[in-house]
């Protein structure tokens, strides 16, 4: 039988008559947490700071913690022989009158005081013979009306992705009217008319729409995501997005424009503030999402992407160099430019599968979380198959590749569900408009969970 494993909790609290400020910056200094996540620590409702730990380990943390002024507690973790729920133990040191269910903010089977986390994984049930024919009558259909059907099309395309997409059983739904599209498609392809025309005209009148445009990025960005987020639904509850167009210009455009100055350095950071703002204005009902990465998540990826890109250039000027020493002057271009193509492409799968594990992982909805699993040999295999196919179909293949994307996705994301999905309560009916979501779609503007 195995030793029962602890968790060690942390609920924000300090023992009283004690500075909170100077108990954070000791936290920071004892454990090398930098201040930006120590502060985040501080102000999370319920922090799980280890776990695995053994009887001895986390009494003697917990003690440690306790010194520094901390409130902290232990608790059993759930094991895979568990039938039921684990009562939580504290230590002595601990005080654990009326406190707080703790919740995991890392992935394991962690044990809230409560409920044990269940896994619930997503199931996506689509077919690519089945949304072929979808999408060759929408993309018919758009062409014979000069894109008029496309709003219909856009709609029946997101309902039979929403509509195979299963969590626990039930399945999305995607509610928004084709009409509301169609009006904000309108006023999108109007405004795209305007600056293609002013550019062709008037270089000044150009350059006024692309001031604009660039002043009202964040008001596109809120209202596509309100939209979005508005007419989707689970189980009856529909998404929403809280996000004020004035928050939107802060993190999407003072801050770009600060990375922009770093010549870069800050883009991470800035990504990554970008992503916490999303997360923390959507929400499920009444619910709210947070996205808990840390800025130095973002660095790691960003550095991982150009290491990559790197080697294929290094590699280009090797094999162009081997290629010379030996004579072949006339297949240097071709040979240089491959290794540097391969890597372009091995950069994206690297950037995108590291990017997709990364969000999910940090993100949290309520006391639940969510985990992914993307690896690189399997994300690469479908990047490159569906490449391929489109290709080599001149895009027939596109139905199979987005369906394959799906089926992917649906594979490596899941729900850790600390409870029932059932308490969810619905917020109150709101509508939006479609304008901000199809500028957004018009001028390429993906973002969001």
């Amino acid at each position: 039988m195995n030793s029962p494993t602890y968790i060690l909790v942390f609920a924000g609290d300090v023992h009283a008559g004690l500075d909170r400020s100077t108990i954070m910056n000791s936290f920071a200094s004892e454990f090398g947490v930098s201040a930006e996540d120590a502060v985040r620590i501080f102000n999370h409702p319920h922090v799980i700071l280890k776990r695995g730990l053994d009887v001895h380990a986390s009494e003697a943390l917990c003690q440690r913690l306790n010194n520094l002024g901390m409130i902290v507690r232990v608790e059993q973790m759930a094991t895979e022989n568990s039938p039921g729920v684990a009562a939580p133990t504290a230590t002595a040191a601990t005080p654990t009158a009326a406190a707080p269910p703790a919740r995991p903010l890392r992935a394991g089977p962690a044990l809230a005081a409560t409920a044990q986390v269940k896994r619930e994984n997503f199931i996506f049930s689509g077919s690519g013979n089945e949304f072929f024919r979808i999408w060759i009558v929408n993309l018919l259909l758009s062409v014979m009306t000069l894109g008029i059907y496309s709003a219909w099309a856009k709609v029946r395309t997101r309902r039979y992705f929403y509509g195979n997409t299963q969590l626990a059983g039930s399945s999305f739904e995607y509610l928004a009217s084709p009409i509301a599209i169609l009006k904000g498609r309108l006023i999108a392809v109007a405004f795209f008319a305007a600056y293609s025309v002013a550019g062709k005209t008037s270089p000044v009148a150009a350059g006024l729409l692309a001031v604009l445009l660039m002043i009202v990025t964040p008001w596109i960005i809120v209202a596509s995501l309100r939209f979005r987020h508005r007419n989707s639904a689970w189980r009856g509850v529909r998404f929403d997005f809280a996000g004020k167009s004035k928050d939107a210009m802060r993190e999407f455009l003072l801050w770009p424009l600060a990375g922009v100055l770093s010549l870069g350095l800050a883009m991470p950071y800035v990504i990554g503030r970008q992503q916490r703002w999303l997360a923390g204005e959507s929400r499920f009902g009444t619910s709210a999402f947070s996205q808990s990465a840390t800025t130095r998540s973002f660095y790691m990826l960003a550095l991982a992407v150009v290491a990559v890109a790197i080697a294929g250039v290094v590699a280009g000027f090797i094999v162009a160099g081997a290629s010379a020493l030996i004579g072949v002057h006339s297949a240097i271009p071709l040979m240089a430019i491959a290794p540097i193509a391969l890597a372009y492409f091995a950069t994206f799968v690297v950037a995108r599968f590291k990017w997709k594990n990364l969000i999910y992982q940090h993100l949290e909805l309520g006391p639940h979380r969510f985990g992914a699993d993307y690896r690189f040999g399997s994300y690469l295999r479908l990047v490159l198959l569906n490449t391929l196919g489109i290709l080599f179909t001149l895009g027939l293949f596109y139905p199979w590749a987005k369906v394959r994307t799906a089926q992917y996705a649906a594979d490596h994301i899941w729900m850790e569900a600390a409870g029932d999905l059932a308490d969810f309560a619905a917020g109150p009916a709101q509508q939006a408009g479609a304008a901000g979501s199809e500028m957004g779609d018009f001028f390429n503007v993906e973002i969001g969970l």
